[in-house]
């Protein structure tokens, strides 16, 4: 019921409150506050000073009819914020889909999160600081002609206007009007059909997030902006987000035919000064699911014998769950080498390992075992040094 716009941000004991300490608290009820079914404004004063929200308190309903309970959350250290802000998005207008396409853009989590607030309306710039009373009346930091708004800064200001152009022309719409772009309309809709309209948003978006971060590196840096490179850094950022989420999610060529195909993906990270070693694979079906990941450490004196042992667990699991396994695939070329063409002579010390996994070949005699490079293998690759 304070007028304060920082009132959620602090912990209660230093909240800026006020409280009137030489009234007698342990008797006063919340009748001492009213007046013919409405709150008393002199009595509000008195207990709690004149830095109330009247237009919310002036709209409550206090007659008897209209009372009923309403039970906090039981959820344990949930902070008095947390449940406000549930409140108020539990009343939001859900109508616009585009909130559930922002998170869905291809982009690092920091652009999506920057994207919300602009959508929302809360980026903490100048105009909204202002707004509510915590800030000074600021011009564009950029051009010093108009108010420092959120609109204006990411897509209006004429000092990034001309970068906007060349990305709108990359993404083949040269004759789209900037003003598109602040609408939001283009989170929810196809820009170009005959462009990769998933890659053209994510190129959109981390514009934007770089012309923030231009603002604020002149602002708190004092660092002069570089919207030279500001296409081609956000066309470098999205190209290689993109790669790498091809590569983590495996994009191979579909299947020919329907048939269920099981796939080993296995990989080990070995520490000569410790022999410690990571273990990792990953069990995958028709090479775009997985069924099972994981990772484990282990001790072992040579690099060739974690490979191994990787296969092996790995192969464990498929057994002990009854799979039927196709396709085991890892990048150490010396493993598939010993495996079909063993010569004790000059792999004696891997002999007891390789055996033991020739036995349980034996269990899958349609198996498969081939050789890949590394960049395919990054999968199995980050969970064996996350077991290290």
């Amino acid at each position: 019921m304070w007028k304060d716009p920082c009132i959620m941000d602090f912990p209660i004991n230093l909240k800026p409150t006020y409280l009137n300490m030489d009234l007698f608290h342990d008797s006063m009820s919340l009748s001492d506050l009213l007046s013919l079914d409405c709150f008393n404004h002199d009595a509000l004063i008195h207990t709690f000073g004149p830095n109330l929200d009247w237009a919310w308190l002036n709209n409550i309903d206090l007659t008897a009819s209209q009372n009923y309970w309403i039970w906090g959350s039981t959820s344990l250290k949930t902070t008095l914020a947390f449940v406000v802000y549930d409140n108020l998005n539990s009343n939001m207008d859900v109508g616009w889909m585009g909130w559930f396409h922002i998170w869905r853009l291809r982009v690092i989590p920091s652009i999506k999160v920057l994207i919300w607030k602009l959508a929302h309306g809360k980026l903490l710039i100048g105009a909204y600081l202002y707004d509510i009373n915590i800030g000074p009346h600021n011009l564009c930091n950029f051009c010093n002609l108009m108010p420092e708004t959120a609109t204006h800064v990411i897509w209006e200001c004429p000092k990034v206007a001309l970068y906007w152009s060349r990305v709108l022309s990359y993404l083949g719409c040269p004759t789209m009007p900037i003003s598109v772009l602040s609408s939001e309309h283009w989170i929810t809709s196809y820009l170009n059909k005959s462009h990769n309209s998933q890659f053209g948003k994510a190129l959109i978006v981390t514009t934007a997030w770089l012309i923030w971060k231009e603002r604020c590196n002149l602002i708190f840096k004092k660092w002069t902006p570089n919207f030279n490179s500001l296409v081609d850094k956000a066309w470098s950022y999205c190209s290689n987000f993109e790669q790498a989420t091809r590569c983590m999610s495996r994009e191979c060529p579909k299947l020919r035919n329907s048939k269920t195909v099981i796939t080993i993906y296995s990989e080990a990270s070995w520490d000569s000064s410790t022999q410690d070693c990571g273990l990792g694979f990953a069990i995958i079906l028709n090479y775009n699911q997985i069924l099972l990941a994981g990772s484990c450490g282990y001790l072992t004196d040579s690099p060739i014998t974690a490979e191994i042992e990787a296969i092996i667990l790995a192969m464990n699991y498929c057994a002990n769950n009854y799979l039927n396994l196709n396709h085991i695939y890892c990048d150490c070329p010396g493993v598939y080498q010993m495996i079909n063409n063993f010569q004790r002579t000059v792999a004696w010390r891997f002999g007891s390992s390789i055996h033991q996994l020739k036995l349980i070949l034996k269990h899958f005699p349609s198996t498969t075992l081939q050789n890949i490079d590394c960049d395919t293998n990054i999968l199995a690759d980050s969970l064996a040094h996350f077991g290290l």
